[in-house]
């Protein structure tokens, strides 16, 4: 069993009704009540859907260096049947969050990875280890919250 998934649900949860006070004088709402368990549940493919979209074209602009080539990423990766079927509201299941996690792993480590453009053979920066740790992080999520992390 994956527990990032059920921890993921709960976060969100928790913080989603600490935000509501705050937000709710920004916006006037007639009713003001919390948001339940479930229905962060229904909408957590949806939200990491999107959240993988955005991810997927930061990682294609990360390595293209193209904006063109950014936004074809994330307009494919918004049609394509195999994530839809993952991102649909209310089907709750760990390929949704898992998919973000994956996208986030391969963008930190990617970034990770790029050099000074004037030097080849640099050092390790300060942005090495903050985004190799990022990658490591994102990486220990994706593995708490899905199986497939070991075809990865």
């Amino acid at each position: 069993i994956y527990p990032g998934m059920q921890i993921t649900s709960v976060w969100l949860w928790r913080a989603l009704n600490v935000c509501r006070g705050p937000l709710s004088k920004v916006w006037s709402l007639a009713e003001k009540k919390a948001i339940t368990l479930n229905e962060v549940c229904c909408l957590v493919p949806a939200w990491f859907g999107g959240t993988a979209t955005v991810a997927l074209a930061l990682l294609t602009g990360e390595c293209s260096r193209s904006y063109a080539s950014s936004a074809a990423a994330a307009l494919i990766m918004a049609v394509v049947p195999a994530h839809l079927m993952r991102s649909v509201g209310g089907g709750y299941d760990n390929e949704s969050v898992a998919i973000t996690a994956m996208c986030l792993t391969f963008l930190a480590w990617c970034r990770a990875l790029r050099g000074r453009p004037d030097d080849a053979w640099t050092l390790a920066r300060r942005d090495a280890y903050v985004f190799g740790l990022a990658a490591g992080l994102c990486y220990a999520y994706m593995v708490s919250v899905w199986g497939g992390f070991v075809f990865v």
